[in-house]
């Protein structure tokens, strides 16, 4: 009958504006804050204006895998706070600070956004460390920045070492602490000769200090003939 509203609509409508106000009561009672100064910012905001102004650009790198490939590294800044004290959390069992940090590559790496890519791959954790962590930080990276992009995560790769921690070497014996750290997963999992062959690659990380670790995992991934890599970090040590 004309003019008449459906009990479907009508509980639909009724059901939006109950988020909408649920949504507004959880930002009263836990408003976003600045992970910095802890002033409260807007919700769609990572760092206040102030903070934010502390992460000065920096130009992306290049990291040679071998003679066919040459892999640009695109980072946010470099490795100072703000951004520091985010990456940190993560060995404080505080997951959130990795969504931050894919968030803030979304709003500031517009490069990204532009890049052809076929296949996100999160840089894996050794499985004791993900045990004591609970999370592998590139991966939940990854994985907001695959929802953003709408371009599937893939985890191709497996750490089948657990390593020292690169940050407590010295720059000559970081390379030979990952030395066949990386392997690929099994091929009952992925056909990674097909779906590699001729894609375009984007490894995902939290942290490059000298690149020994994008470039041992790269060179994995280039036994599969794809057709780019590039790698996206939070922070460079520069």
């Amino acid at each position: 009958m004309r003019g008449k509203i459906s009990f479907p609509a009508i509980f639909y409508a009724q059901e939006k504006e109950t988020k909408k106000m649920l949504k507004i009561l959880t930002s009263l009672l836990f408003p976003n804050n600045c992970p910095e100064c802890k002033i409260i910012i807007r919700e769609d905001e990572v760092f206040c204006a102030n903070c934010l102004k502390k992460n000065k650009p920096i130009v992306s790198d290049f990291l040679p895998i071998n003679q066919n490939y040459n892999m640009p590294v695109f980072a946010l800044g470099a490795y100072k706070n703000p951004l520091k004290n985010l990456i940190l959390k993560k060995s404080f069992n505080q997951s959130w600070a990795s969504i931050k940090l894919a968030q803030i590559i979304l709003q500031r790496l517009t490069t990204l956004k532009r890049l052809k890519i076929d296949y996100i791959v999160p840089i894996p954790l050794h499985w004791t460390r993900y045990a004591s962590r609970g999370f592998n930080q590139s991966e939940i990276m990854a994985k907001v920045l695959s929802k953003e992009l709408s371009i599937p995560v893939l985890n191709a790769l497996k750490r089948t070492k657990r390593t020292k921690f690169q940050s407590s070497l010295p720059v000559e014996l970081r390379v030979e602490n990952l030395r066949d750290a990386f392997s690929f997963v099994k091929p009952t999992k992925y056909n990674l000769p097909i779906l590699l062959k001729n894609k375009n690659i984007l490894l995902v990380d939290d942290l490059c200090t000298t690149g020994a670790t994008l470039q041992t995992a790269a060179k994995v991934l280039v036994k599969f003939n794809p057709k780019s890599i590039s790698s996206v970090v939070a922070c460079r040590v520069i």
